[in-house]
């Protein structure tokens, strides 16, 4: 089966969505889908093919129009419109962005099966930034992009509500992310973490991973760390992830206005060993998050053996269910009290790790859900060569 996969970026520091794309392929080829990625790219002047290993990617220059609408590239459209047809089945990543926009052109007024994943866009919370814009762009084109969707792709229960409550009776597909165990068999030595962050040395570690931005909850942690900190003088908090818009500025005042400056630590982004190696020296993995689809980091500290403390807006309540860490309100107090049980109880934390590991490689692997996928694929194109 040839499939398409149209992103609005494959930069790491563009989100999750990336990490899925970057994650999922790899693994859909091995099982023998023939896998083409056409992505828009900031960096690039001409058109470039790429192979990394059984993936084709295509990156298309942007263009002047990229910086009003995110992903422009007309060398993508022009791609798209010619070549659309040579593949089984398109599957497109975000929504509000242009390259989206572009396979409703190129594919309007056919039967190409399209499947449509919308990466949490579609919460409340996000569709409340910038409100204005989405509400008239969703009126013109949005809901019709996904209406000619064979399928609705979401990771969670709750994003196919969101997506219902959007876009009306749909195929929504719930198939939730996953996670690559042999990515996180390597580590660095010590050594990296004791010389680029001495102040680790003999601390119990607090972990937030992922990008900083509002709505995470980052500003609820560090006035709940403060709070335990006032006791402790021995926990550390790290905050690993690329700033967005500018909001590590924010939480900066407020570390400053909590007068944890000295034990609160911005590490940036971290991939590969360095991601693995910082999951390895933590104690407990917290994301607060006020909405989320379905978090790739969570996954990752728990493959790792860390407890997870995360919200119940991360839609993943088998962590409480597995007993394999914490799932609560957002407000500080709840916040800090978690903190403070899984620290206070480095027994019983350790095996709430074990239990997530397990639960991580039993059913949220990369492999398990490539075969979801494939036979969302499959049922796909099976339908539409019959009907």
């Amino acid at each position: 089966m040839k499939i398409l996969y149209v992103v609005a970026s494959l930069d790491p520091s563009d989100g999750g969505a990336v990490h899925v794309v970057r994650e999922l392929t790899p693994v859909l080829a091995k099982k023998g889908a023939d896998i083409t990625i056409f992505a828009p790219s900031r960096k690039d002047k001409e058109v470039r093919t790429v192979h990394y290993g059984d993936v084709k990617t295509v990156f298309f220059p942007t263009g002047f129009f990229a910086k009003y609408w995110p992903g422009y590239s007309r060398p993508l459209a022009e791609t798209l419109k010619r070549e659309a047809s040579r593949f089984d089945l398109i599957h497109t990543h975000g929504i509000w962005y242009y390259p989206q926009f572009a396979v409703y052109l190129a594919t309007k007024g056919s039967t190409k099966p399209i499947v449509a994943s919308v990466h949490g866009e579609l919460s409340d919370i996000n569709l409340s930034r910038s409100a204005l814009k989405k509400k008239i762009f969703s009126a013109i084109a949005q809901r019709k992009i996904l209406k000619i969707a064979s399928a609705i792709h979401a990771v969670s229960e709750k994003e196919a509500e969101d997506i219902f409550r959007f876009v009306g009776k749909q195929h929504i597909a719930s198939i939730p992310n996953g996670v690559n165990p042999e990515g996180h068999t390597d580590a660095l030595h010590s050594k990296w973490i004791n010389n680029k962050f001495p102040e680790i040395d003999g601390k119990k570690v607090i972990l937030y991973l992922g990008r900083i931005s509002s709505g995470k909850g980052i500003d609820t942690l560090v006035k709940a760390f403060a709070h335990i900190a006032k006791d402790k003088d021995n926990v550390l908090l790290l905050i690993a992830g690329p700033d967005s818009l500018g909001y590590r500025t924010h939480i900066e005042k407020i570390i400053e206005m909590e007068n944890v400056s000295d034990t609160v630590i911005f590490t940036g982004m971290l991939e590969g060993t360095e991601k693995k190696t910082m999951l390895d020296c933590a104690d407990v993995f917290v994301l607060p998050s006020l909405s989320e689809g379905f978090s790739i980091a969570v996954l990752e500290a728990m493959l790792c053996g860390l407890p997870v403390i995360i919200s119940h807006q991360c839609n993943f309540n088998e962590v409480d269910i597995a007993n394999a860490g914490k799932v609560i309100s957002v407000d500080i107090d709840s916040l800090a009290n978690a903190m403070t049980e899984l620290l206070n109880n480095p027994v019983e934390s350790k095996e709430m790790g074990k239990r997530g590991a397990t639960l991580v490689r039993e059913k949220y692997t990369w492999d398990v859900i490539a075969d979801k996928m494939l036979a969302l694929y499959n049922e796909i194109v099976t339908n539409q060569q019959t009907s």
